[in-house]
């Protein structure tokens, strides 16, 4: 567990890029997929779309006075500014927890690692690694990195 906490930390901190991922060893990349399409779909019928429209709050702006080269000022009065109207999904949050939540049940961690250098060498495999210090995400093999162990 150590290992898992010391890797996602690495993979914030690096400025190399990355991305996070549902993780347990040795498992298949599709028996993977299938956990995660099970938990979107059981999380969605728990939390489903439930979108808002809301409004940001009013901005005061207040009043100026601008004067020119001879001292004559104007005052422009001060006033509100209608806040931006924008639309949000209220149950995305919770979609979210319970998809993690139903993975973590599973065995699964969710995970952050780096991407790979270019021109890395590493065995692609659907079955998911053993983590090490230097695993990294391989792009180019499907919609989702593989985790690889370059060596």
């Amino acid at each position: 567990m150590r290992r898992l906490i010391f890797l996602t930390a690495f993979a914030a901190l690096s400025g190399c890029g990355g991305a996070t991922l549902y993780y347990a060893e040795g498992v298949t990349l599709a028996a993977r997929d299938a956990d995660l399409a099970q938990c979107s779909e059981a999380a969605g019928l728990s939390y489903p779309v439930a979108l808002q429209t809301r409004r940001e709050p009013p901005r005061f702006i207040p009043p100026r006075q601008v004067c020119d080269a001879a001292g004559t000022c104007v005052t422009y009065p001060g006033g509100f500014e209608a806040g931006e109207v924008f639309t949000t999904d209220v149950n995305a949050g919770l979609r979210r927890a319970a998809t993690q939540s139903c993975m973590a049940r599973q065995g699964y961690s969710e995970i952050g690692l780096p991407f790979c250098a270019d021109g890395v060498v590493a065995d692609a495999s659907t079955r998911m690694p053993p983590l090490t210090q230097d695993s990294c995400l391989l792009r180019g093999y499907g919609a989702a990195p593989l985790v690889v162990n370059p060596g």
